[in-house]
């Protein structure tokens, strides 16, 4: 979702993701996941790709007080997009 390649339900070539209780991609729900990485994507806009201002915002979570340490994990299957990634940017509190 993150990368663009799901804009509809309908992109969703397997089924896989309701057998498994995926809530994300139930109807009323995706749409609202949408809007979100739209509003992602548009901020990355400025220094990063979506799926690694992402992944750097669950990092910057665990800087609060009372959060767990949070180690995300990237789905990514080309090496390029790994070590992309993997890069960490330094987001504000307000970012």
């Amino acid at each position: 979702m993150l990368i663009g390649k799901l804009k509809s339900p309908d992109d969703i070539k397997e089924p896989v993701f309701s057998a498994f209780g995926l809530s994300r991609f139930e109807p009323g729900n995706f749409e609202a996941n949408l809007r979100l990485v739209e509003q992602v994507a548009e901020m990355a806009k400025a220094n990063c790709m979506p799926a690694k201002r992402a992944i750097n915002w669950k990092r910057a979570v665990s800087r609060h007080s009372g959060m767990p340490t949070i180690i995300p994990i990237s789905d990514a299957t080309m090496v390029e997009r790994v070590n992309e990634n993997s890069r960490v940017v330094d987001l504000t509190d307000d970012e």
